[in-house]
């Protein structure tokens, strides 16, 4: 199941611009398909996927059995429901497959079929109610008899090995057996099931009142007209429907077969509709308007729920739903967890985001494996203290200073305790399982919580930390980090760090952040050759030697310090990303070679010559503003540019950038420019900044109709000419006039 958590953070990238930064934190979980020798497994959310389907981006299902293994060449029964799965593990659908010398046949959803008529190529065959296509036999079908020949089909219009006369449609009516007569009935003449139209009454029909939800289920039994009758639904084992805006779910209680139901992001609020469809096993109802859930309760094979981002307040309705092993409630407004008490098969548990302050009901689910409690009001976490199984734990913005209930949990890999009132964390050093830490504290995660840890000895042990963050703390001395040889990320930004030395151990290292500190020397960093990623921005730093030969570098941070020579960057061919905007850069010679890059931000340090630039021509991004720069005419090459930022110069002419054909924003503010015509070739722009210039002409931007935000502040323009623009370009914000 693909899970998206909202405020599950696992790791912390910097996202910079000229003036500011920001730590914002992203997941890491494993997920997908993975080979074990001969065998193929799917993981999810790093969990190992058993007793469940599995669709791929094709839209093509596998199955993967009780012990993680994805089935190939064989039948499989989930439900009421028999499928096939090929050589490769795909199950089969809309198709014949023949296996142990008798013929079944698939529908479009998979099942097998039986006790059914199948049309292939205009031929009828029949399928009893094992789903073996019969042949050489007498069948009876709504009162009429028909002959199946010895491959299968239909006999029609002829004599039957047993001396009896079909007519053209098939039938042969026992009533005229005496005389032989024929006898007229058709089968099959709407859904090709060989059912007389006399049982197609009114009771057997459904109906959809949503449009959207209707069309879906259309699609997947492959009948785009007609009505919709129980048998043609009752058989669908899977919906999926995201992001239809689905209101109504009238009609979905006909489809008794459903084991799995996702409903993801649409606008339902009634769910009543749910309530016999005892077969469901999974339930996906993630961000829709659902204040009730008593329709669940009956529900007793759910296995997984997520009812993420709703307005439920009121969880009692799942205190019997005793099989349940996967349950999300995240953002909601749940205070009260007591109805989860007895989920006892509860291995992963979503409650952030929620008004929770007392976990009390959880303390015997023994069984989980996973828990996000992150964004409540938590301050005791003892009830957690005996749920040793645990896994991963998510405990950010919360008001938690006592973590001493942690200690026993040794079989923890992960630990997310952002932003709480931590001030000691001697009770980790126990947890020597652990490969992901995090102790920051983050701007982003609104919450009254703010660790502040100054000693990191407890953590020496933790040797096989993998990932370790503890930003926006109070940490001096990284010494005890000296044994963390397993460490391929550690971010240890905004803090008061000096010396770096003990980094020159860490050689496994791959993404290393560093940020707002006092750091002045970074040679002990000249051991780390996999570093991929590396944040040295606001610090007081100005020798880069120590990157001279970190040639597997991709994306530097090194903003607000004091760097002007940029020489060592010069053999790191591999860099995509170079971020070093506020420093005291003239020459940029040294990156002309690296021609891998496509984000450069050297904006506020005094350079005037781009020539070297114009062989760097997968650049997308581009910000050079306030430097000293005259002449662009280097950037015509660069015609993979989508942003260019080149205000607070001393540009007064734009050559040659009506060859930047993808640009989508360009900010040329604050120079002296007053002839525009250039920009009329730019059709796919969308952003043009082109405030405190010298422009009195603007007619050529009638011309742009893809624009959305103009701002034209500070220019020399009539407001007629203004308001005209505005008539042409009924989209686009425009802002004029003096600041």
């Amino acid at each position: 199941m693909c899970k998206k958590k909202l405020v599950s953070l696992i790791l912390s990238v910097l996202i910079v611009s000229s003036n500011s930064f920001t730590c914002i934190a992203k997941a890491d979980v494993r997920n997908g398909w993975n080979k074990n020798g001969q065998i193929w497994e799917f993981y999810d959310n790093g969990v190992i996927q058993k007793n469940i389907w599995i669709q791929d981006a094709s839209k093509q299902w596998y199955y993967i059995d009780s012990t993680g293994v994805m089935k190939s060449n064989e039948w499989v029964k989930t439900g009421n429901y028999w499928y096939y799965l090929d050589s490769s593990g795909a199950m089969k659908s809309n198709d014949w497959i023949k296996t142990e010398g008798k013929w079944y046949y698939l529908a479009s959803n998979g099942a097998m079929k039986s006790k059914d008529w199948i049309n292939t190529a205009g031929i009828w065959y029949y399928l009893d109610l094992s789903g073996e296509m019969k042949s050489n036999a007498w069948v009876e079908d709504g009162g009429k008899w028909y002959y199946l020949n010895s491959d299968g089909s239909m006999a029609f219009n002829t004599v039957t090995p047993d001396g009896f006369r079909v007519g053209i449609n098939g039938s042969w009516d026992e009533k005229a057996a005496n005389s032989k007569t024929e006898t007229e009935t058709q089968i099959g003449t709407d859904t090709g099931t060989g059912s007389s139209t006399s049982d197609d009454n009114i009771s057997d029909i459904v109906t959809f009142k949503d449009a959207n939800l209707e069309a879906e289920v259309r699609k997947i039994i492959n009948k785009s007209t007609g009505d919709l009758h129980k048998s043609d639904v009752e058989g669908i084992i899977e919906l999926s429907v995201e992001g239809a805006e689905i209101k109504d779910l009238s009609g979905i209680e006909n489809l008794t077969g459903l084991n799995k139901l996702n409903l993801r992001e649409n606008k339902v609020s009634d769910i009543s509709a749910l309530k016999g469809l005892i077969n469901l096993t999974e339930l996906t109802l993630w961000q829709n308007e659902i204040t009730d859930i008593t329709p669940l309760k009956g529900l007793k094979n759910l296995t997984i729920i997520d009812l993420d981002v709703n307005n439920i307040c009121d969880i009692s309705s799942l205190k019997g739903l005793t099989n349940l092993e996967t349950l999300f409630l995240d953002t909601n407004k749940i205070e009260d967890i007591t109805p989860l008490k007895g989920l006892i098969n509860l291995k992963e548990l979503g409650l952030a985001v929620n008004n929770i302050d007392n976990i009390l009901p959880l303390k015997d689910l023994v069984n989980l494996n996973s828990i996000y409690l992150d964004n409540n009001k938590i301050s005791n976490i003892s009830p957690l203290e005996n749920l040793t199984s645990l896994n991963k734990v998510v405990l950010i913005g919360n008001l938690i200073k006592d973590i001493s209930p942690l200690e026993k949990l040794i079989n923890l890999e992960k630990l997310f305790l952002m932003n709480n009132k931590i001030t000691n964390i001697e009770p980790l050093k126990t947890l020597t399982n652990l490969k992901l830490l995090d102790l920051s504290n983050y701007e982003d995660i609104s919450t009254d919580g703010k660790n502040k840890i100054n000693d990191l000895s407890s953590l020496k042990n933790l040797t096989n930390l993998e990932n370790l963050s503890i930003c926006g703390n109070d940490i001096s001395d990284i010494t005890s980090l000296e044994e963390m040889t397993n460490l391929k990320m550690l971010e240890l930004g905004d803090n008061k760090i000096t010396d770096i030395t003990t980094l020159n151990k860490l050689v496994n290292l791959e993404k290393l952040f560093l940020y707002k500190n006092q750091i002045t020397n970074i040679m002990p960093l000249e051991s780390l050759a996999k570093l991929e990623i590396l944040d040295l921005s606001i610090n007081q730093i100005t020798d880069l030697s120590g990157l001279s030969e970190l040639t597997n570098l991709k994306e530097i941070f090194a903003f607000d310090n004091k760097i002007s020579d940029i020489t060592p960057l010069s053999k790191s061919t591999n860099l995509e990303m170079l971020i070093l905007p506020k420093n005291e850069i003239t020459d940029i010679t040294p990156i002309k070679e690296l021609v891998q890059l496509n984000n450069i931000d050297l904006a506020e340090n005094q350079i005037t010559d781009l020539s070297v630039l114009e062989g760097l021509t997968n650049l997308k991004e581009l910000v050079l503003g306030g430097n000293q720069i005259t002449d662009i005419e280097a950037l015509s090459n660069l015609t993979n540019l989508e942003k260019l930022a080149l205000w607070g110069n001393s540009i007064n002419e734009l050559p040659s950038l009506k060859e930047l054909a993808n640009l989508y924003l360009i900010d040329l503010s604050g120079n002296k420019i007053s002839e525009i015509s250039e920009l009329k070739e730019l059709t796919n722009l969308k952003e043009a900044y082109l405030s405190a210039n010298e422009i009195s002409n603007i007619t050529i931007l009638k011309e742009l109709t893809t624009l959305e935000k103009l701002d034209l502040w500070e220019n020399p323009i009539n407001d007629e000419d203004v308001e005209e623009l505005r008539t042409a370009l009924p989209d686009c914000e425009i802002g004029f006039g003096e600041f």
